[in-house]
């Protein structure tokens, strides 16, 4: 074979091993800095929200995201932080405390969050309304009395406090990234498509309600 064609055939060879860079397409994450541009001031309107019952918004504005409203169980997520708390705790360093410490304190936070789930879902069966939250526009009455006046999602804080009475008795300091994890998502996925169906279905009284009652506390 003549040099010439020889050499041909192997370039056109290595031209077909030449790979291309593939284009990605990411429809339902939005990955760019504005997650992490958002994430602190979200959390520090949650917590301390200098006006009381603004939404809370942390850049995640894919339509998919939409998807996850309203879809999770607050009980069920609040499982898969603590499973993940305990993760962590493997991994990192924890504090020293002797486990009866560890334990009465874990409880004694977590009795404290019990109360608070315990004395909304007792208030809303006295309202005669529904306590499903998955389905907030079966709700038939608004309640504001009780422990709806230290807060407006009692159910929701007692869930928080079982993760801080966990995050106890862990005794491992990273492991509290799960209680504000959780803070994030209920406040995204579940609080924030609460009221967009409440405000419009009760007007004007929970309008002003929002106004006097913090979301958490």
């Amino acid at each position: 074979m003549e040099p010439g064609l020889r050499t041909g055939w192997g370039d056109a060879r290595r031209r077909k091993r030449v790979r291309r860079p593939r284009s990605t397409q990411v429809n339902c994450i939005v990955t760019d800095y504005t997650l992490f541009a958002h994430v602190i001031p979200a959390l520090d309107s949650v917590l301390f929200p200098g006006e009381r019952g603004s939404p809370v918004t942390i850049g995640l504005n894919s339509s998919c995201m939409n998807t996850l409203e309203l879809k999770v169980p607050p009980p069920a997520v609040t499982v898969i932080f603590g499973l993940a708390m305990w993760g962590i705790s493997l991994v990192t360093f924890t504090v020293e405390v002797s486990f009866l410490a560890r334990l009465v304190l874990a409880m004694a936070v977590a009795l404290v969050g019990g109360a608070f789930s315990l004395s909304g879902g007792i208030a809303l069966r006295r309202a005669k309304t529904i306590i499903n939250p998955m389905k907030p526009e079966g709700a038939s009455s608004l309640v504001t009395g009780g422990v709806y006046r230290i807060t407006r999602n009692p159910m929701y804080v007692g869930l928080l406090f079982v993760l801080l009475g966990w995050a106890a008795f862990l005794a491992a300091p990273w492991s509290l990234v799960g209680p504000v994890a959780l803070v994030l998502y209920i406040s995204r996925f579940q609080i924030t498509p609460e009221e967009r169906v409440l405000t419009p279905r009760f007007g004007e009284a929970y309008s002003n309600y929002k106004t006097k009652v913090r979301r958490w506390l």
